[in-house]
């Protein structure tokens, strides 16, 4: 949780990091990060990269277990503790806590994954002993205040009725049942409107007594820190867990035969589907190889080849303007959208025609009312008119400008 008004200091290290960051990109790299394995003198194990081009230290800490840990009619343990471990700990209370961080510029966050729960720590080189003493007290004695925990669920719980409402979580919720069942798969990370307001302080403590352990750390260490301090403060923030977890076993997936159909009623104007099939384990030998593949697919975001042919068959056959000029406009099929009438080409002969660039202050001017052309002919000027007839007109002349036209046009259109 973090409080409005705490966030100066935040807003320092972000700015401090993208100048950082800035001065780096200038500089070609000389070499591949090099990437050590690193043992604390009390035997935690790290993956570590020294790099001190920027003044900071960014790391990421796992445990294993995750929401799969929850249980059965619990749903919503390991996100609510992972929302409520930096709501005070040790001596320090909730408010206390979040103004300790933000006065040194130091960014703490928890989160919870079916298998994992997962953990962040980002800080300046100079204030890594305190931050790395607020993640210890976090760890290992969380306070769990009764006004703490139930600012909290509330807005887990709103939440959840926020997602009563949209498609995409009713499908996402509706393929885990589908496809995992009973499985601790099936079950959602963040819970349920059942399931949370029945989660109890001794159910997280337990939580954290069962899962926080020793034996399923995973650390990555990068930043402008030295091997032995690193060790230190490894070994400050995480030596005095549990050496090993109490973890309840979770049985192996058994797939669910296809096809499985579901159908979710919702009024609303958009249609989800979502579907999937058995996957690749993670320790199977070709993991890598459906991992990229998938990737090219469909993981790539905008660049994925399933984005870029969804893009293609939504956007509709390209529509060219009939005067001289090379660019081109899209737009997504609708019935609720007219189909764009013929352009019409502007005469430039016409006197009361100008030039684009005719003065700096027209120039900026003219930005607030253009849009840049998507070919690389970008200075072209760019301007969709819409008539009283509801058509759709391109202007798009070669260094002309149709600010007449169009300033005569919205006249027409406001009288009639």
């Amino acid at each position: 949780m973090t409080y409005p008004f705490l966030r100066t200091r935040r807003f320092a290290l972000a700015f401090v990091t993208g100048a950082a960051l800035a001065l780096a990109a200038v500089q070609p790299s000389q070499a591949a990060a090099k990437i050590q394995r690193l043992v604390s003198p009390g035997g935690i194990e790290a993956w570590f990269v020294q790099d001190a081009t920027v003044p900071l230290i960014a790391m990421e800490y796992s445990f294993a277990g995750g929401s799969a840990q929850d249980p059965k009619d619990k749903s919503g343990v390991a996100n609510l503790v992972g929302d409520l471990l930096d709501e005070g700990s040790g001596d320090l209370d909730s408010k206390t806590f979040h103004e300790r961080l933000d006065r040194r510029a130091i960014e703490l966050s928890f989160s919870a994954t079916r298998d994992t729960f997962r953990g962040s720590l980002r800080m300046l080189r100079d204030n890594k002993d305190e931050a790395f003493d607020l993640l210890r007290m976090a760890l290992t004695s969380p306070h769990f205040d009764t006004a703490d925990v139930e600012r909290i669920r509330s807005q887990v719980i709103s939440g959840l009725r926020r997602e009563t409402t949209n498609p995409t979580s009713l499908a996402s919720r509706k393929f885990l049942e589908v496809a995992f069942g009973d499985h601790p798969y099936g079950r959602q990370t963040n819970g349920t409107l059942d399931s949370v307001p029945t989660v109890t302080v001794a159910d997280m403590k337990d939580y954290v007594g069962r899962v926080l352990a020793k034996d399923g750390l995973k650390v990555a260490v990068v930043g402008d820190v030295d091997p032995a301090t690193l060790g230190k403060l490894l070994d400050h923030t995480f030596g005095s867990l549990p050496a090993k977890a109490n973890l309840v076993p979770v049985p192996d997936v058994e797939a669910a035969k296809p096809p499985q159909r579901a159908f979710v009623p919702l009024d609303v104007p958009q249609t989800v589907i979502t579907f999937g099939g058995p996957g690749v384990k993670r320790s199977d030998p070709t993991f890598m190889a459906a991992y990229v593949v998938n990737h090219i697919l469909g993981g790539g975001g905008l660049s994925s080849r399933l984005y870029i042919a969804r893009f293609a068959r939504s956007a509709g056959s390209p529509i060219r303007c009939s005067n001289p000029c090379s660019g081109w406009s899209t737009r997504r099929s609708s019935s609720a959208i007219p189909a764009p009438a013929p352009t019409v080409p502007a005469t430039p002969s016409t006197p009361s025609r100008r030039r684009c660039a005719a003065s700096p202050r027209r120039a900026r001017r003219r930005r607030s009312w253009t849009r840049p052309s998507p070919t690389s002919r970008a200075r072209r000027c760019w301007r969709w008119i819409r008539p009283p007839s509801s058509r759709r007109r391109c202007c798009n002349t070669s260094r002309t400008s149709c600010r007449s036209t169009i300033s005569r046009s919205a006249t027409r259109s406001s009288t009639r």
